[in-house]
């Protein structure tokens, strides 16, 4: 397995160029780097829009996807609505969209819910209900210095990388891969329905009970799934390339 610390994330600098065109050359070189004909990408949550778009770019290249509790549009309407619904049904809240607030009603209500969660000191069950999962997350953020400038670039600057926040959900039917969708019953970060939205020709779909970190909240089953589908999907020709999987 490659685990890729997209630039400007994890152990990797930051960089001047943070667009989505940019992310799916990083993802071509690091294939080419190590001979690979062809990879199968595992995506989890925003690392979906990158996985999707660049096997829908280069078909060629991809034999399998697989994307854990993923998203295909960063913030998008139907993700910020259930977590309004979420924080409502956990905190005994009424947040709603103000037609008052024009265009932005539905991006205030979602801001408010997610403070009042916040605030309320459950804003950690937006990714697991499990503390003992959280309690790993922390241990693994904590284990090196991490870098954030991609991902805050994106939250701080939309309107530069405004491609994260369009829709990807339409590109995903023209992707031919064979795809497997892992989606956590009682994610909601991503939230356990979204995959819905997704258009893909060639999708299976394997539901874990579990929140938004499910390789920490039910390791055994995830790894099962994804053992699984490779196993499917791999030919001899594909196993003999140093058992290397992307």
């Amino acid at each position: 397995m490659i685990y890729l610390d997209q630039r400007g994330s994890g152990h990797s600098g930051s960089a001047l160029d943070y667009h989505l065109s940019r992310l799916e050359a990083d993802i071509d070189e690091v294939r080419r780097h190590f001979g690979l004909p062809k990879v199968c990408l595992v995506a989890h949550s925003f690392g979906g829009i990158i996985a999707v778009n660049y096997a829908a770019h280069h078909p060629d290249r991809v034999f399998a996807l697989v994307l854990v509790n993923a998203l295909l549009q960063f913030r998008g309407p139907s993700i910020q609505r259930m977590q309004i619904d979420y924080a409502n049904g956990l905190l005994g809240t009424h947040i709603a969209p103000d037609s008052r607030d024009g265009p932005d009603a539905l991006k205030k209500a979602h801001l408010a819910a997610r403070d009042a969660l916040m605030k309320s000191g459950y804003g950690y069950r937006f990714l697991t209900d499990d503390p003992a999962s959280l309690q790993k997350l922390i241990q693994a953020d904590d284990s090196y210095a991490r870098n954030h400038d991609f991902g805050q670039a994106v939250i701080d600057r939309p309107e530069e990388f405004s491609e994260y926040y369009r829709d990807h959900a339409l590109l995903s039917q023209e992707v031919r891969t064979p795809t497997l969708i892992i989606a956590g019953t009682r994610d909601h970060a991503v939230g356990p329905e979204e995959h819905m939205r997704f258009r893909f020709s060639c999708a299976q779909v394997q539901q874990i009970d579990g929140g938004h970190l499910l390789y920490f909240e039910a390791s055994r089953l995830f790894q099962g799934a994804v053992q699984s589908f490779l196993a499917q999907r791999q030919t001899p020709a594909q196993r003999s390339i140093r058992e290397v999987r992307c």
